[in-house]
């Protein structure tokens, strides 16, 4: 049996679940302080995002708000089929993903360089979507990428 709850519900509809978050993050955030707040008192805080998820697969949450990495990738290694995924953007959410970003000291710009080059060949060669898959996880091109 898949989630007992409407997981494309608007979150106002989940005012009495249990909602697993990491703790001081994006998705606590947004649960806290959505509508008012009235799902401040349902969420249920975690060291990480990998433990949220697997607290819903456990039974200890009813709903879990993580990154879609995140969700996948626990789903995945516990080999959980019986989790729900919603499928639609979460209203005033602010973004529907975020693209991964790497830094390097100014005067490093080869390293840089090398970096975007090594990863752009991954990318073509189909390397970077195969370990992606390893981990359960879906490639999805950078957002930026158009």
């Amino acid at each position: 049996m898949k989630s007992e709850i409407d997981v494309n519900a608007p979150p106002a509809d989940y005012r009495g679940k249990r909602l697993a978050v990491e703790l001081d993050s994006i998705p606590d955030f947004y649960l806290i302080g959505t509508a008012g707040g009235i799902l401040a008192k349902n969420v249920i805080h975690f060291p990480n995002g990998a433990d949220a998820v697997l607290a819903v697969t456990d039974g200890r949450a009813d709903a879990v708000l993580a990154s879609r990495a995140q969700i996948e990738a626990v789903l995945h290694d516990s080999g959980t089929t019986t989790v729900a995924t919603r499928t639609m953007p979460l209203p005033a959410f602010a973004s529907a993903g975020w693209d991964i970003g790497m830094a390097v000291k100014e005067n490093s710009r080869n390293l840089g360089d090398a970096v975007e080059a090594i990863l752009a060949t991954m990318r073509a060669s189909g390397e970077l979507e195969t370990i992606f898959t390893a981990h359960g996880v879906r490639y999805r091109p950078a957002l930026a990428a158009g």
